[in-house]
């Protein structure tokens, strides 16, 4: 073989890497290159809305962003307020371990003391300071109080395998009150009152008392496992979304009662529905494929109808506490993650705003409870980059 022969091959054979090499460098300056011009722990207060759709005084007008490199994963991300958050450094598959749980039942060793476990913490995004408070929780069991000054958990004894949830004081990290349910998924009914899941039952608990004020097992449906439990920011009523072996999901609306009976009602069902946010008696948002389209979606149970709000390809979403915005993670036409908001009237999205652009992925889109900032994460090989929007 001549020199201008072997030459060729080698050249040819580099192509496919260099080309991969590109890519993958052109990613990377993304994540580093912003609209905003930020580096790590920079905080930029703009005096004038960049333009864009949007940006009028009906639009959403950008006051402030901040960008932090962390060097760990943020899963489960829950303002506490505009500065603070609590999140995991890893996360669970609800519904898998829900169906390994109902399967092994009878099994010696369950499923869940298998699981990989989280720490959870709790950041200050203007200094970069973490709080770890636990190393062995289930991460979809954190919540926090309607008042966001107790934080709920399951998490795993330090010398044993036994599953316990506690509720902390999150102002001083102090244990309130410890309780002996194994819960993997819990939620705050009221200020006072805690509802935690195992497979196929459900305890309430008064904070005050240590001992179950009603445990039940009603609550399972037959062929179908967990997915996911959103409170319906009313007392005594609850969303849950489970998925079927064929991969189809259901969700349920329930109404508590006293005597220990509860009102079921199926409200809806669905493929590929990845996440969901009721938003009253009526209505929900939920973000899923419909008749091939992927988007978001609105659906009001009273007369039955899907409506698609959104477009596209996303990751995440979140309703403002007011009800009245909606941001969410939408992945553009070339592959590229983007930050939206836009406002909620009469149950279509207005004035939509391209918030932040240029990422690689983007997740756990959240308000912050004040509805007048948004927190994302995205989530890379080196740890996590969060970004905080204060809007005006």
């Amino acid at each position: 073989m001549n020199k201008r022969a072997l030459k060729t091959i080698l050249r040819n054979s580099l192509v496919p890497f260099v080309l991969l090499a590109f890519f993958l460098l052109g990613f990377y300056a993304l994540e580093r290159f912003s609209p905003f011009g930020l580096t790590d722990g920079e905080t930029v207060t703009l005096d004038q809305a960049p333009s864009g759709e949007g940006s009028g005084a009906d639009g959403f007008q950008i006051e402030q962003v901040i960008k932090r490199n962390v060097g760990y994963p943020v899963y489960n991300l829950m303002p506490v307020d505009r500065d603070r958050f609590v999140f995991t450094d890893n996360q669970t598959n609800l519904s898998l371990l829900s169906k390994r749980l109902a399967e092994d039942e009878q099994s010696t060793t369950p499923e869940w003391m298998s699981i990989e476990r989280a720490r959870i913490g709790v950041m200050n995004v203007n200094d970069d300071h973490t709080t770890f408070l636990n190393t062995n929780i289930i991460p979809e069991s954190v919540a926090l109080s309607p008042d966001r000054s107790l934080l709920l958990y399951s998490a795993f004894g330090h010398e044993s395998s036994k599953l316990e949830t506690l509720v902390l004081k999150l102002a001083s990290g102090e244990t309130l009150q410890r309780f002996d349910t194994e819960s993997f998924a819990n939620l705050f009914i009221d200020q006072d009152t805690i509802m935690g899941f195992t497979a196929d039952t459900f305890t309430i608990q008064d904070i005050s008392n240590a001992n179950p004020v009603v445990s039940m097992s009603s609550l399972k449906v037959d062929g179908k496992w967990w997915r996911s439990l959103k409170s319906a920011g009313t007392p005594n009523q609850f969303y849950l979304m489970t998925q079927s072996t064929d991969g189809s999901e259901e969700i349920y609306r329930y109404n508590l009662r006293r005597q220990n009976k509860t009102r079921t009602s199926k409200i809806m069902e669905g493929d590929n529905i990845n996440d969901f946010i009721p938003l009253n008696e009526r209505m929900l948002l939920y973000l899923s494929s419909r008749n091939e389209t992927e988007g978001i979606y609105a659906f009001d149970w009273t007369n039955h109808q899907h409506v698609l709000l959104r477009k596209g390809v996303m990751s995440s979403f979140d309703v403002a506490p007011s009800n009245n915005k909606v941001a969410y993670a939408l992945q553009n036409g070339s592959g590229v993650w983007e930050l939206h908001a836009a406002w909620l009237r009469d149950g279509k999205l207005e004035g939509d705003r391209l918030i932040y652009g240029g990422l690689r992925n983007l997740d756990s889109v959240k308000w912050s409870p004040d509805g007048d900032a948004i927190f994302c994460v995205s989530i890379n090989m080196e740890g996590s980059i969060l970004y905080r929007f204060i809007l005006k």
